[in-house]
């Protein structure tokens, strides 16, 4: 039987909120912020706001955290984000019926810097 969550290893510096393979605390609310280790700014599950502040996540310091983490090397960010952008897409669709949610490219890409070559 396949394990509906599968953990997913991209390469790369660590990644916002995850520490040796060790799952961040959940809620029995996962809506509701709980107190995070050091009020890390990451994701609760399957609701997607930030388990510190309660904004929709990436939050604001989740975004400056991750680009810190990932400096020099945004395309391995974008890769992060994209994957956690269907998770998220998933996780939205069965909380609101069966209908993904719009615009999630905006929430989880669009603020990367992205440096095209001339």
């Amino acid at each position: 039987m396949e394990d509906p969550n599968p953990l997913v290893v991209l390469s790369g510096p660590p990644r916002l909120g995850v520490t040796s393979g060790a799952a961040p605390p959940r809620s029995n609310e996962e809506d509701k912020p709980v107190s995070c280790p050091h009020g890390e700014h990451v994701p609760s599950r399957p609701a997607w706001r930030c388990r510190a502040c309660g904004a929709p996540w990436p939050c604001q310091p989740a975004k400056l955290r991750l680009l810190a983490e990932y400096a020099g090397n945004m395309p391995s960010l974008m890769v992060y984000l994209v994957a956690l952008r269907e998770e998220a897409a998933e996780h939205l669709a069965e909380l609101a019926s069966a209908t993904p949610p719009k615009n999630l490219h905006r929430r989880f890409t669009d603020w990367v810097p992205v440096h095209r070559s001339k």
